[in-house]
Parts: structure tokens; sequence; C-alpha cells
């Protein structure tokens, strides 16, 4: 599983009961998504992954709507073998330039995790919160492991979130170069031989009424498009889980990501490796605006 913090929040890969390829073997599930993460970061882990020699049999991608039409930059995140899969999908200058202003301010930028492991007495002590601790099967374990906000930090993390996506929503026009990533994931999957499929993962009543006129025609549009394109199941999992499951209006807590959990392995994890999940398992809204980015059919 591949995608930005909703899954990392929401899929809990050691909830699942175990799972057999249609031959038998035991499959393991892996959370390897990450905060922020949209096309570019989603290709960028993918080439890490085969880079060390890890190669999935089967790919979940998780892509949020609003991270096609925009996405944070990866310099900071980025290594130097990092570069040449990003430079086709952003500003090269950009990226060059920054890479390298980081790399050569890199002792002084990541000071405090040089203090912490040679130094420990010296180092700034970590705030509640300020660490990323994960499962042992990659799931996020402290962005909402600790259970529900305050009902006043519930409200100021709604309005940042409105903040960050409202405006986004409101005009969900795609942005080809991101859509050119999405697609040369997809078209690496079908080189590798690996079946992936496209899933949107839960958000709740809040975030879904921030979506502008004709949003959720171009968001058919896209991912049908792409399913029909790759022949992929395209999954759409953004109205699975009730208002009260949410710890923002777009991150699972716990429990409601147990639940989250346990049906995306129901229906959709344990029907892919068994080789029974199939392009149009499930229905999507028939639209008429062609796929930005893809071939006339």
């Amino acid at each position: 599983m591949i995608g930005s913090s909703r899954i990392g929040t929401a899929f809990y890969p050691s909830e699942l009961p175990p799972m057999h390829d249609a031959g038998g073997r035991e499959v393991l599930p892996f959370n390897f998504s990450h905060h922020g993460s949209g096309p570019r970061l989603n290709l960028m882990q993918m080439h890490r992954l085969l880079r060390d020699g890890i190669e999935p049999k089967w790919l979940v991608i998780e892509l949020v709507p609003a991270h096609v039409r925009y996405e944070g930059v990866q310099s900071p995140l980025a290594a130097a073998v990092d570069v040449p899969v990003l430079l086709p999908y952003m500003s090269k200058s950009r990226l060059i330039l920054e890479v390298s202003r980081l790399r050569l301010n890199g002792v002084y930028r990541n000071r405090t995790a040089f203090l912490r492991t040679f130094a420990p007495e010296f180092a700034t002590q970590a705030g509640a919160g300020d660490d990323i601790y994960l499962g042992p099967l990659g799931d996020d374990a402290i962005l909402s492991r600790p259970g529900a906000h305050p009902e006043e930090k519930k409200e100021a993390q709604h309005k940042l979130i409105k903040g960050m996506y409202g405006y986004q929503m409101q005009d969900l026009q795609f942005d080809p170069k991101l859509v050119a990533a999405t697609r040369a994931l997809l078209e690496l999957c079908r080189e590798r031989g690996i079946p992936p499929v496209l899933l949107m993962a839960p958000e709740d009543s809040r975030f879904h009424s921030w979506y502008g006129p004709g949003a959720e025609d171009r968001i058919q549009a896209f991912y049908g498009g792409l399913g029909d394109e790759f022949g992929i199941p395209v999954i759409d999992a953004r109205r699975w889980c009730p208002d009260e499951d949410f710890l923002d209006p777009h991150h699972l807590m716990p429990d409601g990501a147990r639940r989250f959990t346990l049906r995306l392995g129901r229906e959709v994890l344990d029907p892919l490796v068994r080789g029974e999940l199939k392009p149009d398992s499930f229905a999507r809204r028939s639209v008429s605006n062609a796929l930005p980015g893809s071939p006339r059919r």
C-alpha cells in the first residue's frame, strides 16, 4: 500500500487475518505510505522499493483527488538518486536547486538527529506528537492512535484542513504533470507485471462538502478513465466510514481504522491476491469527459 497520511493512519496491516494467494501462499501486507504523498511521491516511493530489491506482487495506490491538483514539493525528501524520477513531473531548475541547497546544508538541517545519536544530552527533546512512530508493518502509530481530540482541537483541525484543501476542491482541475506522474506509476506496474488497484480513502461529510460544482464528474472521469485505460479496479472508499470514525475531516481514529482495514481486506485485498478482483468489480459512474493526458479511444 502506498499513499498519503490518509491511508497511513487508516490501514493497519497487523489487524488483518492471514491472507493467502490463489496458490495457498501467505501474503505479507505492508503500509508504505508517506505523509503528503500524491502522484510524484507515490512514484518515488515505488522506485525506492524497486531499487532496494523489493518488488511487490500487488500494489494498492491510494490517491487523494486534491493531490492531483496540487502536491507539495518533494525536494526535502529526495535523495540524489530520486532526482531523475521526479524531474519529468516538476520544475527542473527548482528541484535541482533545492536538492543541492539541502545537501550542502545537510548537517545543520539534521542537527537534532545527529545530536540525539552522538550527544543526546545536548539535543532538543521532541515535543509530544513531534516524532513519527511506525508499526511493524508500516502503519502510522502516532497521528491517530491517541484517540479523539478535545472539541476545541477538532475545530482547529477542521479549519486548518479546510484551509489546505477547501479552495483546491472548489476548482478541482488536475495538473497535467501530476496526471503524467500517476500514469507513469501505472505504466511501471504494467511493465513489471504488478497488478495495481487505485483507491480513494475515506473522508467525512464535511470534507466531502467542499467539492465544488463539476468536481465529482472530473474525479469520476480521471479515476474511471485510468481504470479503463489500464484495465484495473478503482475503489472509491470515500464514504465507507461514518463521521464519528474520524479524528479530523480525513484521518480515521483507531477503531474506525480497524473497521476500515477489515472491510478493505475482505472486499479488496483478499479478492486481489486470489486473482478475483476484476476491473468491473466496482461500479463507476459513466462520464463522457476525456481523461487529461490519456490517448483518445
